[in-house]
């Protein structure tokens, strides 16, 4: 039997740089990111604003 699945990221050492919303606009300093206390919240705040995010 496996493990169960999980809605956390893993725990790995970052070797990219990447990028994190603001709730404004793309960011690469993680101190500034939009975080949401449940993934559900993320999913409904996704939902609401793609273009924005994806824009």
């Amino acid at each position: 039997m496996g493990e169960l699945p999980s809605k956390q990221a893993p725990n790995k050492p970052l070797l990219e740089m990447f990028q994190v919303w603001t709730d404004d606009d793309w960011s690469l300093s993680i101190d500034a990111a939009t975080i949401f206390s449940e993934l559900d919240a993320a999913d409904d705040y996704l939902r609401a604003n793609f273009n924005r995010v994806m824009g």
